[in-house]
């Protein structure tokens, strides 16, 4: 009776998934996509949930109309570390500040082109939430040459457990990092000590910025508050 219910469920099934995908853009839909979006603001683009592939990146990267995009947005765009790769070569995105690359399926490949990319080097805020990026990832970003400009990264629901996140928090390169966004990783306790004391540091810095070191008092609760603060 239930592989009879099964055989009668199943094409109805298939085509709910089916339906569900949706196809991937060609790159003249791509063209006129962005075309659109761009004539409401030439400064930032965002594409959310658009079937792109890394074949649709690297359609999208070598578009001369990207050259006055600061912030590029690309939201579950189904692409990887070729994509990544086309982004971080093109000549066409060296006016970026900030590119978000949220849910896709980047790993420490795309983050390696991504840290060696002289095109990229004016990025300030760079966001890879939700891929697939590990502790080598982060240690590239630490270690870039070229994201030296970057203030906030975002790691959040990655792979990193612990030497990654203390590269970071300890990096020589990165000398204007302010923000790292690392929740729901696994992180070792090790690490997210040095990751607390990191935020710490950074909200000292900024109320010293702001004449409020006043607040000091409320805010450092703990062993690892008294530590920083000493």
């Amino acid at each position: 009776m239930k592989l009879y219910r099964l055989k009668i469920l199943l094409p109805f099934l298939c085509l709910f998934v089916l339906g569900s995908a949706s196809p991937k853009m060609t790159g003249e839909e791509i063209g006129n996509y962005i075309q659109k979006k761009l004539k409401r603001n030439n400064q930032v683009l965002r594409i959310n949930s658009k079937n792109l592939g890394d074949d649709g990146i690297a359609y999208l990267a070598s578009s001369p109309i990207l050259k006055t995009v600061k912030t590029l947005i690309l939201y579950k765009g189904h692409f990887g570390d070729e994509g990544v790769r086309a982004l971080a070569e093109s000549e066409n995105l060296d006016q970026l500040t900030a590119l978000y690359l949220e849910n896709n399926n980047i790993t420490d490949l795309g983050v390696e082109h991504i840290s060696r990319s002289e095109n990229l080097s004016n990025l300030k805020v760079l966001n890879l939430y939700h891929n697939q990026i590990s502790d080598k990832g982060a240690g590239l970003i630490a270690e870039s040459d070229t994201l030296t400009e970057l203030q906030e990264l975002n790691l959040i629901y990655n792979q990193i457990y612990g030497p990654g996140v203390i590269q970071l928090t300890n990096s020589t390169k990165l000398k204007n990092l302010k923000k790292i966004e690392l929740t729901y990783n696994p992180i070792r306790k090790s690490a997210k000590d040095a990751w607390k004391r990191f935020q710490l540091m950074e909200w000292l810095k900024e109320l010293n910025r702001t004449n409020r070191l006043n607040e000091v008092g409320a805010g450092l609760i703990g062993d690892l508050g008294v530590e920083v603060l000493l």
